[in-house]
């Protein structure tokens, strides 16, 4: 793989390769090139197609422009941004960045947070539809059933034993839930919780890129200044979404497919 990535980026510099963070979705490898630091991302899942790079590698540009700092993500010599190695193994291309947690408690994070959202939803682009032109997923304004909550209060997960102390208010919360408006969704990056969002060692926010961009309401931009100074919730009727809220979805799942282990490395890339 190490030749094949050399090889891809005209490398002729030595490369020294250390394990960073895995999850179910991916590994991150630590390439030492020279002087230059780089994370290769392994891909388990699906990659990602052609159109979702290209939404996300805009939406980056967006975001920088306006202070939002993320990895960058770097092309091989022939402009791709997905590689797909001998083996078949999908590979892309970030920097590294030393980052650490977000001290979640502190008295600056929420309105920190509250920032870095403010600015990813004012450079976000309008559009009504997924990278590709297929519809809005479903799963981020369609509430499951109430026999789908009860199981998968019984499923073991980590989160499995919070999920079951609040099944006798879900009702509730489901009912301030409606789908969205595609005329209002914007592009977002709708993975946004305490593994993505880290801290690099200056203490600025950095945002890493494990999910694919996708569309969500341009009204949740509002809830951010609903977060009071210890960085939990108010109770509000336009709440949709209990993984809108920065530090909740560590403790819930926000997607069909994470149940990727926590890195414990304090160094990490997208």
């Amino acid at each position: 793989m190490v030749a094949h990535v050399r090889e891809a980026f005209g490398w002729d510099e030595d490369v020294v390769v250390s394990a960073g963070p895995r999850g179910a979705l991916g590994q991150i490898w630590r390439l030492d090139v020279g002087s230059e630091r780089y994370a290769l991302k392994e891909i388990f899942a699906e990659p990602p197609s052609e159109a979702v790079i290209e939404a996300e590698l805009a939406f980056a540009r967006r975001a920088a422009e306006v202070g939002v700092r993320r990895p960058a993500s770097h092309p091989d010599r022939d402009g791709r941004h997905l590689l797909t190695a001998p083996d078949g193994t999908w590979l892309r291309l970030y920097d590294w960045v030393d980052v650490r947690p977000v001290e979640l408690t502190a008295l600056a994070t929420p309105g920190e947070l509250g920032t870095l959202l403010a600015r990813l939803h004012r450079c976000a682009p309008a559009m009504a539809v997924e990278p590709g032109g297929g519809p809005p997923d479903p799963w981020y304004d369609h509430i499951p059933a109430a026999h789908e909550w009860a199981a998968a209060s019984a499923s073991g997960a980590v989160w499995a034993a919070r999920l079951t102390d609040r099944l006798t208010t879900m009702p509730d919360l489901c009912a301030a839930v409606a789908p969205a408006d595609p005329a209002e969704l914007i592009v977002c990056h709708r993975d946004l919780h305490p593994q993505n969002v880290l801290a690099d060692p200056a203490g600025a926010l950095v945002v890493l890129v494990r999910r694919r961009p996708g569309r969500r309401p341009r009204r949740h931009a509002r809830h951010v200044r609903r977060l009071p100074a210890r960085g939990r919730p108010r109770p509000h009727h336009r709440a949709s979404r209990l993984h809108d809220v920065p530090g909740v979805p560590a403790e819930l799942p926000t997607g069909p497919d994470e149940r990727r282990a926590r890195p414990t490395s304090r160094a990490a890339a997208p």
